[in-house]
């Protein structure tokens, strides 16, 4: 065979396919899909004329088109890998857009090749995009009729051709083909036979990925009580309840509750709260009660969110004790001593401490303190400050002249009007006090003279004496010559007065007993009183000397 033929033959039987496509992948699937052209099957199939190449760029060129006047309808179409920011609000139903490139694989050559020189072969990559297309794979199956001269490239990677099913792969990598730009690889291969060969190419991008953010929004409230732990009573104090959102979401419709010791006293509404935002509010607390008081704040929106917060306030304050002791009874004449105690059993110091004593009018005050001052028909009583748990004490004496009932009451306070008062009741018992006295007109007698006893009764208390009885009995060396001051009867020495019926508060009796010396002697003269109501004996003796 000449050279000529060779050259013939090779034209008819050469096929060598040129194409112009547009790869994309609007969803981004995970598995690639391959584009191509598959090997003819007939030198008619095989070859294609430079018009059906023309007719492809144009159908291709007319894709792109359309998909670029898409794109530009939305505005919130975006080209693989650029994200669409948070603040950029269009229509709320579009989550994702987005392009793929545009690239268009060329391959251009000889359709003849002489057996025994090198054919050379241009593949081209063009990216008429304004973005990059990243990933893409151009592989060329080339046979083993052919030798590789050579293989070169403008950018990205070559793989080597290794044997695979009697055929030979060249791998072309692009990383990364910029927008409205181009790459090219440049092959080179000879034929050592005139057989018909075909040479086929095929392509792929990596799949596109892209992950749309869907933000969880949830509000969540949350209570703060700003209070001090402690005050002191009379006070009025200022407190500050925090409503925040610690959520992510809008709260809306918020009923805030203020409550004291389970009262509801406050209430406010907050109509809208956004995500991380707070808002305060000012409680007046006045006259609270002494002791532990309990506030409470309680949060609820119409889409059930609630919050809860609670803070316990101690109240302090003075508290003041007064106790006065004294007797329960007493008889009148008699005296009575009365203690008063005043103690600050509160949390808080008493400050400007005052009492007012006050005695009823049957007693005769004889013993007081020093800081305890005359004041109208009483006393008073003063004290600087008054510690918690500290005690003050004082007492005053008294006589008690009138049967009654006798009182002594006190009435303390202090500068924030903290007082207390107490009083001690004495029952003074009216007594009768029968006193006796006796008296000789004469003590030294001689035989045969007379001398009179003068009995003198006398009733010191405040009631009658009842049934009050008198006895003198004389000694032997005397004899009775008469009783009078009262009926009586005389048995020997023995002069016995029938019972006085009474003897009124203050009244006196003089009874008299005359007697006749009738030896000589020094035996004393016994006198004996005892009345029924008090119960009541007195003894007297009186001596009288006779020679």
């Amino acid at each position: 065979m000449n050279r000529n033929s060779a050259k013939t033959n090779c034209v008819a039987w050469l096929s060598v396919t040129l194409v112009s496509v547009i790869i994309g992948n609007a969803w981004g699937e995970e598995t690639p899909n391959w584009g191509g052209l598959g090997a003819a099957q007939s030198p008619d199939s095989a070859v294609r004329s430079p018009e059906s190449t023309d007719e492809s760029q144009q159908r291709s060129s007319r894709k792109s088109s359309r998909r670029r006047s898409l794109g530009d309808a939305d505005r919130q179409t975006r080209t693989v890998g650029q994200r669409i920011s948070p603040g950029a609000r269009s229509s709320e139903r579009v989550l994702l857009s987005a392009v793929t490139p545009a690239v268009e694989i060329k391959i251009q050559g000889s359709r003849e090749v002489e057996v025994g020189e090198n054919a050379r072969f241009q593949v081209t990559a063009t990216n008429s995009a304004s973005h990059s297309a990243r990933g893409l794979f151009i592989r060329l199956l080339v046979p083993e009729s052919l030798v590789i001269k050579s293989v070169t490239s403008t950018n990205g990677e070559v793989s080597q051709p290794g044997v695979k099913e009697n055929s030979r792969r060249i791998v072309w990598q692009l990383d990364s083909l910029r927008g409205q730009s181009r790459e090219r690889l440049d092959l080179e291969l000879a034929t050592s036979n005139r057989e018909d060969f075909n040479l086929q190419v095929e392509w792929t991008l990596l799949p596109v990925r892209e992950t749309i953010a869907i933000r969880g929004r949830q509000p969540e409230l949350a209570l703060a009580i700003k209070a001090p732990s402690e005050v002191a009573h009379g006070e009025n104090t200022q407190c500050v309840v925090v409503l925040s959102n610690t959520g992510n979401g809008l709260a809306k419709d918020i009923a805030l509750d203020v409550s004291l010791n389970g009262i509801v006293g406050k209430q406010y509404q907050v109509d809208r709260l956004e995500a991380g935002q707070r808002q305060s509010f000012n409680v007046a607390l006045a006259d609270l009660p002494a002791g532990e008081a309990k506030l409470a704040v309680s949060a609820a929106s119409a889409s059930g969110l609630r919050a809860d917060a609670f803070q316990s306030i101690v109240i302090s304050r003075p508290h003041l004790d007064v106790v006065v002791q004294g007797p329960k009874t007493r008889t009148a004449g008699t005296r009575a001593n009365y203690r008063v105690e005043v103690t600050n059993s509160g949390t808080l110091a008493a400050v400007n401490v005052n009492g007012e004593l006050v005695l009823s009018s049957g007693l005769d005050v004889i013993g007081m303190p020093r800081d305890l001052r005359p004041h109208g028909d009483g006393f008073v009583w003063h004290v600087a400050e008054l510690l918690p748990g500290e005690s003050k004490t004082f007492s005053i004496q008294c006589l008690m002249p009138n049967p009654g009932v006798q009182s002594v009451a006190i009435d303390i306070a202090d500068a924030h009007g903290h007082h207390a008062d107490a009083i001690a009741r004495t029952r003074v018992e009216a007594k009768a006090n029968v006193h006796l006295s006796v008296e000789c007109t004469q003590d030294q007698l001689a035989v045969g003279e007379e001398t009179t006893y003068e009995l003198y009764l006398e009733n010191s208390g405040s009631r009658a004496a009842d049934e009050v009885t008198v006895i003198a009995e004389l000694p032997n060396h005397l004899e009775v010559a008469e009783a009078a001051g009262h009926e009586a009867t005389v048995e020997g020495t023995v002069v016995r007065f029938s019972v006085i019926p009474k003897l009124g508060a203050g009244e006196s009796l003089m009874l008299t007993i005359r007697a006749k010396a009738t030896s000589a002697g020094t035996d004393p003269i016994y006198v004996e009183l005892a009345t029924q109501n008090p119960d009541k004996r007195i003894a007297y003796e009186s001596k009288t000397l006779v020679r």
